[in-house]
């Protein structure tokens, strides 16, 4: 079974948690266009005491695609915003491996979309990663209402 399959199987919990749309206080990452995507909102799941990214989109294109993506309308701590894109790749991964897939098949994208940015947060994020199995990746910062084929074009 592949992974948007599996996130739809109502029998694993998620499929409650999947959304039409990624968007949170007027930011908002575009997937207008694209289909075999599949969004889900990980914190409608519950909380089980971490923060969490505000979605995960699973894009099957050529590569298998995860955008984890946290959105801000205004600034945000940089540590803050790195553990929910954290919380949220580990997440991902579960469900990665629960649906039979392997997590290094996939091409990883942990992403923050901002409505503006100042230059230190920028800085700082840029020197900051996040953990996949043994991969760390880096983390893209964007402007709000960017397009997941941009991000996954870099």
């Amino acid at each position: 079974m592949s992974i948007l399959e599996w996130l739809h199987d109502e029998t694993n919990g998620i499929s409650t948690a999947i959304a039409q749309s990624c968007k949170e206080h007027r930011c908002s990452l575009k997937v207008d266009g694209i289909s075999n995507c599949v969004i889900v909102k990980p914190e409608s799941l519950g909380d089980d005491g971490s923060k969490m990214c505000d979605c995960i989109a699973f894009w099957q294109r050529q590569e298998l695609v995860v955008a984890v993506v946290e959105l801000k309308s205004k600034a945000g701590d940089a540590r803050d915003i790195v553990n929910q894109l954290q919380n949220g790749c580990n997440r991902a991964s579960e469900w990665v491996r629960s649906s039979g897939e392997k997590v290094d098949a996939f091409n990883w994208l942990p992403a923050i979309l901002a409505k503006g940015w100042r230059s230190l947060e920028r800085k700082v994020l840029r020197n900051c990663r996040v953990r996949i199995g043994k991969a760390r990746l880096p983390i893209m910062a964007k402007r709000c209402g960017t397009h997941i084929s941009q991000i996954v074009g870099e």
